[in-house]
């Protein structure tokens, strides 16, 4: 999903603390918020090992949107063990005055009962260490950076050595969205999600829409 062929505008500004942490519910990166639509391009890379040992990079550019109302839709690609793929794209949706969100197979005309919380990192345990990187110019936008650390226990993490997997979150305070989120993790190489193209914009209703045709299932 994720990795770094961009080219990122990084300039140093002076350094801020992060101090407009998001508090509204985020799916995907979105955070949920009324008044602030926007349409946009969300780039998925992610660069790995081949067999051959060289560096592989993979990238697939899909559709994330929110209204006016808070409602959030994100595509996401289909993560297979070597690359990604946009054929038909797993969709995230949100709906605040519900507090539901939904991840849907178009493929399998499934929709499904997801968790959306507050929490924006990907860590799937309390970080171990937790680090304001500052504020920079990215894409024009200044945005405010974090770097997480989790620790993986073997075993746990799928192998017999211990796993340390960062992530760094880089969040725009005028959109109340993580321009870039980057990770690394040994055992899958390193990822990037980078939304790119924003227009603060009316999304397409129909684009928030549960399809009825599709089976509901409750969350894991």
């Amino acid at each position: 999903m994720r990795a770094c062929h961009f080219a990122l505008l990084l300039s140093p500004l002076p350094s801020l603390a992060f101090a407009q942490t998001p508090s509204n519910i985020i799916l995907n990166g979105i955070e949920s918020l009324p008044n602030k639509p926007f349409l946009a391009t969300c780039v998925y890379t992610r660069t790995h090992a081949s067999s051959s040992g060289v560096a592989a990079t993979d990238a697939v550019t899909l559709r994330a949107a929110r209204d006016s109302q808070g409602r959030i839709y994100a595509e996401s690609p289909r993560a297979l063990p070597r690359r990604l793929t946009a054929s038909r794209p797993l969709v995230y949706l949100y709906n605040p005055t519900a507090r539901a969100a939904y991840l849907l197979d178009p493929a399998a005309h499934a929709a499904q009962l997801t968790p959306a919380d507050s929490s924006a990192s990907g860590c799937p345990h309390t970080p171990n260490s937790t680090e304001s990187l500052g504020a920079r110019l990215l894409d024009h936008l200044t945005v405010q950076g974090v770097r997480t650390t989790c620790t993986l226990p073997p075993g746990e993490a799928g192998v017999a050595t211990t796993v340390v997997v960062t992530e760094e979150r880089w969040y725009s305070p005028t959109l109340h969205l993580f321009v870039l989120t980057r990770s690394n993790d040994p055992r899958t190489g390193e990822t990037t999600r980078h939304f790119l193209h924003i227009r603060a914009i009316q999304p397409p209703p129909t684009l928030f829409l549960l399809p009825k045709r599709y089976l509901t299932a409750p969350s894991p």
